[in-house]
């Protein structure tokens, strides 16, 4: 949820939490509300985000799929999710087809929304000003962004390097 947060701009989003465990003030519940709000995500049937649990492909594909806007079809989910999702080819950029419950990590969930021409449609469903402007200026390579942003803390011996307006960023992680 907070990679398609942050991918959308980060915007203030409107009303309070109607997840029993998503309190106000936490890192993550500003991009739960605006996600709620999008339909992007609906959480769970007793009325939790049970924000600490890892997601599944089948979660993060549903969740694509929603900001997307794309019905994944009738039938019985995470099937129909991970049918449509084979079928629009959105986990080709992963290095095998994820099965519905399998934990994706956070290097896996950058690579699944920045690969081919996701991020693209990402950005025009998500109505994003912002990202739709990196994406066409030639100067940012805007997987090293995302990938930076929010998985550099995961990657061991990684350096991801960012060329924004002819500065060059670094992110390092050194165990």
């Amino acid at each position: 949820v907070t990679m398609l947060y942050r991918l959308a701009g980060e915007p203030k989003p409107l009303g309070t939490s109607a997840f029993t465990d998503v309190a106000g003030g936490q890192w993550y519940t500003d991009a739960v509300i605006w996600a709620a709000n999008k339909g992007i995500v609906t959480g769970y049937g007793d009325g939790t985000f049970q924000p600490a649990n890892p997601v599944t492909a089948a979660e993060a594909l549903t969740m694509v799929l929603n900001a997307l806007k794309i019905d994944a079809g009738a039938g019985e989910w995470p099937a129909t999710v991970m049918n449509k999702s084979a079928e629009l080819k959105l986990a080709d950029g992963l290095k095998a087809a994820p099965e519905a419950d399998k934990v994706l990590n956070r290097e896996q969930l950058a690579v699944l929304v920045v690969d081919g021409d996701l991020l693209q449609r990402l950005a025009d469903a998500l109505d994003d000003a912002a990202v739709d402007l990196a994406l066409h200026d030639d100067r940012v390579d805007l997987r090293a962004a995302v990938v930076h942003r929010d998985v550099a803390e995961d990657v061991h011996d990684t350096r991801l390097d960012v060329d924004l307006d002819g500065a060059d960023v670094r992110a390092e992680r050194i165990d």
